[in-house]
């Protein structure tokens, strides 16, 4: 009996063991076909795959050193002596190498201004090898005698460049034109919202608007592109954003300062009655944010195609400047380069006038935001130096003590000439030994005594960058 109990206890459970075996089993069937696809659909609408991003349209950017050859055409005809761009006789001179057309050929912009309220802009190009101007003359004969002036061949277009070019008023002068649009008569990258197309813009004053009463009234502001047609470079009219006219009072100036008030214009100027410098504010913005609404500008634009400021302290400086920019699009620095670096860095170092580094200087000096005075002096070198270099400068206050000690002392200095002689030379850098000859301008004393100061820089030969500058014990030039 107990027997019988037990098989019947084993058939049970035998029996339990089946049926969960069986639950498993009906739990691992694959769902069906419509089952499945309908749990792919519920994974794929929760977990939703990114779509690219859009790539913005691009300009040409130059592989290094592929407009080497041209900066080299350019410098040897716009910046050698003796007749060379007279640099130090410009007013906040900058230079820009872009690409206008999209050829591939580079085009040279030199921004300038003549006196405060007079800006220009001079525009050069490549044709069949050889360095051509694009407009009629080159303003830069304003400041030569008559057997001085340069004659560079003009390109034959179909349209007179001067018609862009003329009163493109630049932004980083007293521009009496547009004082608050900081890319009036400069070139800079933009986009089309409406085609989506990269181009390089102009924006200009052509003169050639409303009339009224004899006078022919400003049409504010004309937007240039540029294309290649039958190998020529020519400029393209893509729009012009004109004023809302009043007929009661025509307007055609401008107020630089913003708090200005209203000025009546003679009639032996113009015809016109120029507007307080708040109304220029109002107007200006309006102009400017109609085209920016149309024509952005350009979050990928070349860095190559930066404009940089040649604004120097002594003519062998601004010399050096150019030169330097230019040899910026050389694949590796020749020999020739580093020491153009070398006495560059030099003629910064001892050369204070000529930039913003006194008004830095000043408010560092009067507790102005003392920290960002700081950086916005050093920013001055950060061209030509190594960030390790830098860095070094900045701890030392070197050279913004020796800034300090001339304005003290009511001096100036200029340099004159800067001589190298190789000291030492390293795998990846060499060690010159400089003589640097400059003029004191002491005018408490109304004397102007030359001096001179000795010692080591070092130039890495793959960045191109300063990494040490020492002065030799006993120097003295402020004194």
């Amino acid at each position: 009996m107990r027997k019988i109990r037990m098989i019947s206890l084993l058939l049970a459970l035998c029996l339990l063991s089946g049926l969960l075996t069986g639950c498993a089993k009906e739990a691992e069937k694959p769902a069906a076909p419509e089952e499945a696809a309908a749990e792919e659909t519920t994974v794929q609408e929760a977990l939703p795959e990114p779509e690219p991003e859009p790539e913005e349209p691009s300009l040409y950017t130059p592989e290094k050193g592929q407009w080497g050859s041209y900066a080299d055409l350019y410098e040897a005809v716009l910046i050698d002596e003796p007749n060379g761009m007279p640099l130090s006789k410009m007013t906040a001179p900058v230079a820009q190498m872009l690409d206008l057309d999209q050829n591939g050929v580079p085009e040279l912009a030199i921004y300038y201004g003549v006196t405060t309220a007079g800006e220009t802009l001079d525009v050069f190009t490549i044709e069949d090898g050889t360095v051509k101007r694009l407009g009629d003359e080159v303003s830069w004969n304003d400041f030569r005698n008559a057997e001085d002036r340069r004659d560079i061949p003009a390109i034959d277009t179909p349209i007179s460049w001067d018609i862009v070019l003329t009163d493109s008023t630049y932004l980083y002068l007293d521009a009496r034109i547009l004082p608050f649009d900081w890319d009036y008569g400069a070139f800079s990258a933009r986009l089309d919202e409406k085609t989506g197309e990269a181009f390089w813009m102009l924006t200009a004053r052509t003169g050639n608007g409303l009339a009224d009463d004899g006078c022919t009234y400003d049409e504010t502001g004309t937007y240039w592109c540029f294309e290649t047609v039958d190998g020529k470079i020519k400029p393209v009219k893509r729009k012009a954003f004109g004023l809302q006219w009043d007929d009661s009072q025509p307007y055609l100036g401008y107020s630089v300062y913003p708090n200005s008030e209203p000025v009546e214009v003679t009639a032996d100027l113009s015809c016109a009655v120029a507007v307080n410098g708040e109304s220029s504010k109002e107007i200006t913005e309006s102009f400017v944010a109609e085209r920016e609404a149309a024509y952005p500008e350009l979050a990928a634009a070349p860095e190559e195609s930066r404009r940089v400021s040649l604004s120097a302290g002594s003519d062998l400086e601004a010399v050096l400047l150019a030169k330097r920019y230019l040899r910026s699009f050389h694949e590796t620095p020749t020999e020739d380069d580093l020491q153009i670096t070398a006495r560059t860095a030099l003629c910064k170092f001892f050369n204070p006038a000529g930039r913003d580094r006194a008004l830095y200087l000043n408010r560092f000096l009067a507790g102005e935001n003392a920290e960002q005075a700081i950086l916005d002096y050093y920013a001055d070198f950060s061209d030509v130096l190594t960030q390790d270099c830098l860095d070094t400068w900045m701890a030392a206050r070197t050279p913004l003590k020796y800034d300090k000690l001339l304005k003290e002392s009511n001096c100036r200095t200029e340099v004159q000439n800067v001589t190298l002689e190789e000291y030492q030379r390293y795998d990846d850098a060499v060690t010159y030994s400089f003589t640097v000859t400059m003029v004191l301008y002491d005018f408490d004393a109304n004397e102007q005594p030359e001096k001179t100061v000795t010692g080591q820089i070092q130039v890495g030969t793959t960045e191109n960058l300063v990494r040490k500058l020492s002065i030799d014990d006993g120097q003295n030039w402020i004194d």
